[in-house]
């Protein structure tokens, strides 16, 4: 455990073993199992070491999710046949170097946000917040230097394998001016916006996404969903440059029968 921070736990004596690191955040739920596969097929594409994972977990006896059965292709899944799982499935799953858990059903935001779209994109947007924060305290205590560059996950994305072939040293390449982002594909609902599963980055540049949950309530009104208040965010608060980079087949898992 380190200083105040009473939340977040560092595996005790572990030392930094990448230039890279992922924080993942979110509900663990669907296939995650898969979903980690997918990650590490991408990832073995490196010609250095894995990246060091650091994670936020909600815990919650429901499915958070606002779309319920009916949103894209089930959005998260559906109550009753989705299966959510707990801080120790994390540390099995993706072996974090560093974890806080939560209790979304505790939260100060669901009492205060009426809104239940913009109350979701607040928790999604506070978890990534917090994942940075755990990277952040293992920098500070435990490693020598800063991480080079960043990656934002999460626990259920769906990545077809062979559809995906990542030429790592072009992303370092493109985001090696510090002021870029690298994303996805395609997301730009209503003609503008930015997919919010995943971006990529340099240390400063994540650190500027990582904050986007401090701008979130002032940018959601201007757009009709997340995407729009993230590319908003990035684009003309941070000043950041958007790359698409060719991820293909992206959606989330929803259930342990989903492939």
């Amino acid at each position: 455990m380190i200083g105040n921070e009473t939340k977040c736990q560092l595996a005790p004596g572990d030392q930094k073993s990448s230039d890279w690191a992922t924080i993942i955040s979110g509900q663990p739920r669907g296939n995650m199992k898969q979903a980690r596969e997918e990650y590490d097929y991408i990832i073995n594409q490196m010609d250095g070491p894995a990246p060091d994972v650091f994670a936020h977990v909600w815990i919650s006896d429901k499915l958070l999710s606002i779309w319920g059965d009916r949103g894209w292709l089930g959005a998260a899944g559906k109550q009753d046949d989705t299966p959510l799982y707990g801080p120790q499935d994390v540390i099995d799953t993706w072996q974090p170097k560093g974890i806080m858990v939560e209790n979304n059903d505790e939260m100060w935001f669901n009492s205060q946000i009426e809104n239940p779209k913009w109350k979701n994109g607040f928790s999604m947007t506070y978890a990534t917040k917090m994942a940075h924060r755990v990277m952040t305290l293992f920098e500070q205590h435990m490693a020598e230097q800063n991480y080079k560059y960043v990656m934002r996950w999460r626990y259920d994305i769906h990545l077809e394998k062979e559809r995906n072939q990542v030429d790592w040293k072009e992303i370092e390449d493109i985001i090696s001016d510090e002021n870029t982002i690298v994303i996805p594909p395609g997301w730009n609902w209503g003609n503008y916006g930015c997919c919010d599963l995943f971006g990529i980055g340099s240390h400063r540049a994540m650190l500027l996404y990582s904050m986007w949950n401090e701008f979130f309530m002032g940018t959601i009104p201007l757009h009709a969903n997340n995407e729009g208040s993230l590319r908003h965010y990035l684009e003309k608060i941070c000043g950041l440059r958007l790359v698409e980079y060719p991820f293909e087949y992206l959606g989330i898992h929803r259930s342990e029968t989903v492939h």
